[in-house]
């Protein structure tokens, strides 16, 4: 085992994190069960972590890592197995600039070898090969033989439901098909969906009566995970609709959760089902089960229940694993969406002595945390600031570090409506939130900016031409120029998407603080995009979205 380790220059390659001198160390401890933990998680982080591309080091490791998922001592198979099928996966989506040169050629070699673990005793082994022979674009009749032959004798539901995605992404049409015969309804409905993706085509009404009834019935959840994680490309919005209102009614918990979840991740993609996806999620406040998390959804899109909201503001129950909050916190979260009044007092209480701060983010699309209490604050109405400010500026006079990011940044989004918070703000310059404090400033106190550098109002980063544009209108009152700066943002984030759409509607939101109407174009472009506006995950998704379309009526409305 390991044979050859010490004939490699191990110094010359690279992985996340650098030379990739420490690997043969790893791959050693690995090798020995007593200490096998960290150097197993050392390797996944070094050679993939996040993934994106294909190191050096992770081909040189290639068939070292087979060496310890042969070996009868090594422990931890299944984390080498998927390691390996995630360096496959990122092979065959990224970029062939991602890749390194030697994988196609290292992978050809070691393929034999992970094809016979498709047939290993370990089903967790046989789940993550199964996914590393649908990524084997190079070899794919090979791949394709293995996994038919193994479908046709493997027993656990959940690994023939994973060949089965694999035979979709290597383009199995025909073997998709025969399987949509099969006895086992599960199998059958999973392979038509499958079969309705590669032809581009989706369900008729027939078929979704069956994938409702499986659903519904199926004691093998996994196996429908597409379906009811919303990852079927089978399903159109209107049918997810359909799946999102039986589950929000089933007996299970398990299942009325997943109703959530998936009414997020449509919602997540685009508006049109708003109007019909919000009852039956709402009908979900009343659960005791589901009730946190479909607070969570209508807060994100500020569903008007505001007394309901308001109902339940001072339930205590408990829910979070890592960031714990109660139902009442999330109630409160609905209300200040709503922009109902009642949010103000409980505001203005935790922002006393709440410890709420940390601005989380996440690609993630489904909402498993909560705003901190400055980010609440930025979504309340102008006419409620002067009503907060004064806490806000007590908490910056004698508040932890946190809190002071924090409500930095809050007095940022407020601008000019916080103003008389300037020798709070003022008195933090020199401090280590100095910089957060320089921004606030320059927004609530526009009369102290200073002009720009000439160069920044063209610089090829669009951030720092939107600051530029910015600094330029407040300090000298200055439009025109501005105004053409901040449009060309805009239109350049919407155009091409090289640039986060963050910056895109900071720059909208600039333009409809002045009253530009000359951005009415980009107005009109933006409120007719179906898609969310926002790289962001979670609530920031549709939060991000109705900030980009509230600048773009107001400068419609300028």
């Amino acid at each position: 085992m390991l044979n050859g380790l010490d004939d490699i220059d191990w110094r010359s390659l690279e992985h996340n994190y650098g030379s990739a001198e420490n690997i043969p160390g790893l791959l050693r401890t690995a090798a020995r069960d007593e200490v096998a933990f960290d150097s197993n998680d050392g390797l996944y982080n070094q050679l993939h972590h996040q993934g994106g591309w294909v190191c050096s080091a992770a081909t040189a490791a290639l068939p070292f890592l087979l060496d310890l998922i042969e070996s009868p001592i090594a422990a931890d198979r299944t984390e080498h197995v998927e390691l390996i099928a995630r360096l496959a996966c990122t092979a065959a989506e990224a970029t062939p600039e991602w890749v390194d040169a030697g994988w196609p050629e290292a992978w050809a070699t070691v393929f034999p070898r992970v094809r016979r673990l498709i047939d290993d005793p370990d089903e967790n082994v046989r789940r993550e090969v199964t996914s590393a022979l649908g990524a084997s674009r190079h070899q794919p009749a090979e791949a394709v033989a293995a996994l038919r032959t193994r479908f046709g004798r493997e027993p656990v539901a959940i690994v023939r439901a994973d060949i089965l995605k694999a035979l979709e992404d290597l383009g199995d049409r025909d073997g998709i098909r025969v399987l949509g015969d099969h006895a086992d309804p599960s199998v059958a409905i999973d392979a038509m969906l499958r079969a309705h993706a590669l032809d581009g085509t989706t369900v008729d009404a027939a078929e979704l009566g069956a994938v409702l009834t499986a659903l519904r019935e199926t004691t093998d959840w996994d196996v429908f995970r597409p379906v009811h994680g919303g990852d079927s490309k089978a399903l159109t919005s209107t049918d997810y609709v359909a799946v999102v209102t039986m589950l929000a009614g089933h007996a299970e918990a398990e299942r009325r959760l997943a109703a959530v979840r998936l009414a997020t991740r449509v919602l997540a993609e685009g508006r049109d089902c708003e109007e019909r996806l919000v009852p039956p999620i709402a009908a979900l406040l009343d659960d005791p089960e589901t009730r946190f998390h479909a607070l969570q959804l209508l807060a994100a899109l500020a569903a008007p229940y505001p007394d309901r909201f308001a109902a339940m503001l001072d339930d205590d129950t408990l829910h979070g694993r890592y960031v714990v909050a109660t139902v009442g916190d999330a109630a409160l979260w609905a209300l200040v969406r709503t922009g109902d009044a009642r949010c103000v007092p409980v505001l203005r209480e935790l922002v006393a002595d709440g410890d709420r701060h940390s601005r989380s983010y996440s690609p993630a699309t489904h909402i498993s945390w909560l705003p901190s209490i400055g980010e609440m604050l930025e979504q309340v109405g102008a006419e409620h600031v002067p009503t907060l400010l004064p806490a806000v500026r007590a908490r910056l006079a004698d508040g932890g570090r946190d809190a002071r990011f924090d409500y930095l940044a809050t007095l940022k989004s407020w601008g000019v409506l916080a103003a008389e918070a300037g020798p709070e703000v003022k008195a933090l310059l020199e401090t280590e939130t100095g910089t957060v404090a320089r921004q606030a400033l320059d927004a609530i106190a526009p009369s102290e900016v200073s002009a720009p550098e000439t160069a920044d109002l063209t610089d090829e980063d669009p951030w720092t031409r939107t600051r530029a544009a910015v600094r330029l209108w407040r300090s000298t009152g200055e439009s025109a120029e501005a105004t053409r700066v901040l449009r060309g943002v805009v239109a350049e984030v919407l155009d091409d998407g090289r640039y986060g759409l963050t910056v895109g509607r900071e720059a909208l939101s600039r333009l409809a603080e002045m009253g530009a109407g000359e951005a009415a174009p980009e107005a009109r472009r933006v409120l007719g995009e179906e898609r969310r506006l926002s790289d962001g995950g979670g609530w920031r998704r549709f939060v991000d979205d109705d900030a980009w379309r509230r600048a773009a009526v107001r400068i419609l409305e300028a």
